[in-house]
């Protein structure tokens, strides 16, 4: 055997084709390098084995470094393209993509029901995520004609217009004055003033006023009440203002809210101070919620604790989302005993396990 062959065994040279000795091997582009196109393109494709020509020149660390980053932009691919199938005008999205700003205004126009939302660049994903992904639908709860939804934190009006679509009565809260007014254009371009109510305000722990920190990041998205949330999670605050703050209890009563069949909390790190506040009379009144949670601000098992320990609602489902953010969905026994049983006639016997 020649020497070549010996340092193979010996694991001193990496397997199959070799990388002439006159050749660079740390420096320079692809094409100093005597490889076939086809086997530059499998390999950063991470077709070829780890012994190809390419991982003596650090491929392999390259496509670990940026499979994340890959990932990340095929979902978002993925999400684009689903709207696309859905948006009635994609076209116009698309180019606004190209050559706008993330703090440029574009209409969002859904293909089927025709509803049409103004909002922000960086933030229009946020509508397909909550139309065609469904972020903020329970299971075994859905929304109905003529339930009454409650959205805290309702931004530019993606959700409220979605609920009210399906012909919910909608009670909407947003502290931004710029998103509170954006969010009551929605409701009007789309004739939802009959069936919504929008009030200039935060929800927290305490009534009262409280400091708003504004961020324009997702179209405000993460704008906030809870300054530990700045802090952890790095909000870009462009402005401090102070805001009417009320809690979820005196929103039931303000508005008489006997059955509300969806809560959908949004609110940048105060969902746990809200959810304190409620007492067993309050969660009778609601059948679920829909809320992202944020741990920058406070531990999820203290927010599971909290709902387990009320024993009237259930963990339906637990998902991290990308774009819109970790969402926790809790749904009544009651209202999934009652959707059980319309499912199934009125003389069916629910079969429930522990």
């Amino acid at each position: 055997m020649n020497r070549q062959v010996h340092a193979r065994i010996a694991g001193e040279l990496p397997c199959g084709p070799q990388v002439s000795p006159a050749m660079p091997v740390t420096k320079g582009t692809a094409s100093q390098f005597s490889i076939p196109r086809m086997s530059r393109v499998a390999s950063i494709c991470g077709l070829l084995p780890c012994g190809s020509v390419l991982t003596r020149i650090g491929t392999c660390g390259f496509i670990s470094a940026v499979r994340p980053i890959l990932t990340r932009v095929l979902r978002r691919l993925g999400t684009a393209l689903t709207a696309s199938y859905h948006l009635g005008n994609p076209v116009q999205v698309g180019w606004k993509r190209i050559v706008g700003k993330p703090s440029d205004l574009l209409t969002v126009v859904d293909r089927v029901s025709g509803v049409r939302c103004l909002c922000t660049l960086n933030s229009h994903h946020i509508f397909s995520d909550i139309w065609y992904s469904h972020a903020y639908d329970v299971p075994g709860v859905p929304i109905r004609a003529g339930d009454v939804v409650v959205d805290i934190g309702a931004n530019q009006g993606f959700f409220t217009c979605y609920a009210a679509f399906k012909g919910a009565r909608v009670f909407a809260f947003e502290p931004v004055p710029e998103l509170c007014q954006r969010l009551r254009e929605n409701v009007d371009r789309n004739g939802f003033t009959d069936r919504v109510t929008i009030q200039q305000c935060a929800i927290g722990a305490s009534p009262g006023f409280v400091n708003l920190f504004v961020s324009s990041y997702l179209g405000g998205a993460q704008s906030t009440i809870v300054p530990e949330f700045v802090h952890r999670a790095g909000v870009p605050v462009i402005q401090e203002i102070l805001v009417e703050c009320k809690t979820l209890p005196h929103i039931l009563e303000e508005f008489s809210l006997q059955r509300v069949r969806l809560c959908k909390l949004d609110v940048e790190g105060a969902e746990l101070a809200i959810l304190k506040t409620l007492s067993h009379a309050d969660l009778a009144r609601i059948q679920s919620f829909a809320l992202e949670y944020h741990e920058e601000a406070y531990d999820l098992p203290s927010l599971l604790r909290l709902v387990l320990d009320w024993r009237t609602h259930h963990v339906s489902f637990i998902e991290e989302r990308p774009y819109i953010g970790n969402i926790m969905r809790l749904a009544a026994s009651s209202a999934l005993l009652t959707s059980q049983s319309h499912q199934n006639g009125p003389n069916h016997v629910p079969c429930l396990r522990p």
